[in-house]
């Protein structure tokens, strides 16, 4: 017998015979059966190998997945301090702070609490943010004081990288006062606002009314008064008084506690203070004064009006006036307020406006130096009673049942 064998490699650990001469056919048959039984062993080892990578990567698959799943966490991101610089006191400080979430999971806003009752936010409570997005949180910041201010605005959520959740975003900036003559819409409001309502027929309203009055049919004035949520005093008269007086008791009965009648109307304003604060011209005589006159809690005495009469004038353009203004205020062209100032008492406090404050502080600024006392700048002007009040106690708020308002002094 003549054989030749040659090893395969150790791995595998089996002999493949190449070549052999054998006359025998058992030993042929022998020869046979061991090939059979290396190839079978080669396969086993080749499939066991199969399993055992597939086994490894699934494994590895296992263990990425749930290292992602570990990692995986919603993550809130924003620009946390805002430098407002320098305002005046009665500015409304506004910023919108950009909050995304740069995590890989939803993100929860659960609550928004501000440190100060003068910082108010919107309302994103409950929000939920999706991984790359983004929501506005709008914080205002009403001034109130001169100095140094830094304005807290606290974000919950279900960032697990915060303390509690908390994020804190702050409003950091200067205060200083407004000077002599600039007003706080704050102290506008609270201080000196009050509502004069003209009850008498358009047509004589048009004739002849008081500076700053507002012209409302008496069966549209509770309608009136409740679209502009009047919280303010409110002054009302007619005539002679009689007609405001029942008026005034109506609105008392519907809750308005702060609402009185002009005693003796414009007749009696007329006797005491001649045309004074009068706009037009008014035809006929008021009269004499009755012989007694009834007492009553709801008459307001025009003594008491005269020693606290405000007027708002607006200096913005006519079209601007039309649109939308404070109730009460009258419109004078910039121009033209040193010549209509001139009929105004000097015990009359004026207020006046703008769109920012600016050329109204002017004008304030330059009769104080005239010597006219009483004289004020509505801070930051219309744009900022918008900002912190909306239309509270503008013009958009009026129902059809109120006609505005008083022309040029």
């Amino acid at each position: 017998m003549r054989c030749f064998r040659s090893r395969q490699p150790a791995a595998l650990e089996t002999v493949r015979v190449i070549g052999c001469t054998w006359n025998n056919p058992g030993a042929i048959g022998s020869v046979a059966a061991m090939l059979h039984r290396g190839v079978q062993s080669a396969m086993a080892e080749a499939a066991k190998e199969v399993v055992l990578r597939r086994s490894f990567w699934v494994m590895l698959a296992v263990v990425c997945a749930m290292s992602l799943a570990l990692f995986a966490v919603p993550r809130i991101e924003a620009d946390t301090v805002y430098e407002f610089g320098e305002v005046l006191v009665g500015d409304v400080v506004t910023h919108a702070f950009v909050l995304t979430n740069v995590g890989d999971e939803p993100l929860v806003i659960s609550r928004v609490t501000a440190t100060c009752g003068c910082t108010t936010v919107n309302n994103i409570t409950g929000s939920q943010l999706a991984p790359g997005e983004s929501i506005e949180l709008i914080a205002k910041f009403t001034t109130y004081g001169s100095g140094t201010f830094a304005k807290n605005v606290n974000v919950y959520s279900n960032d697990p990288s915060l303390t509690n959740g908390m994020l804190t975003l702050r409003l950091i900036g200067t205060v200083r006062s407004p000077g002599e003559y600039g007003l706080p819409a704050n102290d506008l409001l609270y201080q000196y606002y009050y509502l004069l309502i003209d009850l008498r027929d358009p047509a004589v309203y048009d004739q002849a009314h008081l500076n700053g009055a507002i012209s409302v049919a008496p069966e549209r004035l509770l309608e009136t008064l409740d679209s502009l949520r009047a919280g303010v005093p409110v002054f009302v008269y007619d005539d002679d008084g009689t007609g405001a007086l029942a008026a005034a008791e109506t609105l008392a009965e519907a809750g308005f506690t702060q609402v009185y009648a002009l005693r003796g109307g414009l007749d009696g304003w007329r006797r005491a203070y001649g045309d004074d604060m009068l706009t037009g011209e008014a035809t006929d005589s008021p009269g004499e004064a009755p012989e007694e006159s009834e007492v009553h809690s709801r008459y307001l005495d025009p003594l008491y009006l005269a020693s606290n009469y405000v007027l708002i004038v607006d200096v913005r353009s006519a079209e601007a006036f039309e649109e939308n203004h404070l109730v009460g205020a009258v419109h004078v062209e910039e121009e033209a307020v040193a010549v209509r100032i001139e009929s105004i008492p000097e015990d009359v406090v004026i207020v006046f406006y703008d769109e920012t404050g600016d050329r109204a502080g002017l004008l304030a600024e330059s009769l104080l130096l005239a010597g006219r006392t009483g004289v004020y700048s509505l801070v930051g002007g219309f744009d900022t009673w918008i900002i912190q009040w909306d239309v509270y106690m503008t013009t958009a708020s009026l129902s059809d049942g109120g006609d505005e308002t008083s022309a040029a002094p």
